[in-house]
């Protein structure tokens, strides 16, 4: 599969809301009640919204090349951003992993505010970074 295509599996929409303002997710499954699980272990308070349905999953960034993590470095911190609310809302994350001195965000955050200074190691554990962060990202990219 190319890195651009995108890929689907089974799950379910689901919504929850921040304040007023109600959001959209996923949960990917084969069954609701496995699923229901999930969303009671992610702790946004989220409600299904479908029956189970071919949901287009997130792309995993972790396999793109160098230069491809340059080009679409905006679109990566912002998934990645919305994947460690999920870890860290279910607690499959710790505060560190997402935000300290070596936290998948923070590395980020070096590499887009000094693109000239990157090097092949820092991409590396990046791609490593957000590996673990999808890993534990429960619901987005493997169904229960």
């Amino acid at each position: 599969m190319g890195q651009f295509e995108k890929k689907y599996c089974s799950g379910v929409l689901t919504t929850y809301k921040l304040g007023e303002t109600a959001y959209s997710s996923y949960i990917l499954g084969k069954n609701l009640q496995e699923i229901q699980g999930i969303a009671n272990k992610r702790g946004l308070g989220e409600v299904i919204e479908s029956q189970i349905m071919p949901v287009e999953v997130m792309p995993t960034y972790h396999n793109l090349t160098d230069e491809e993590i340059l080009k679409r470095l905006p679109e990566i911190i912002h998934t990645i951003s919305f994947l460690s609310f999920i870890a860290l809302k279910a607690r499959t994350i710790s505060i560190d992993e997402v935000l300290g001195d070596e936290g998948v965000l923070h590395e980020l955050t070096h590499l887009n505010a000094d693109l000239s200074g990157c090097h092949k190691k820092s991409l590396t554990c990046i791609r490593d970074l957000i590996a673990r962060l999808q890993d534990s990202a429960i619901g987005a990219y493997q169904p229960v």
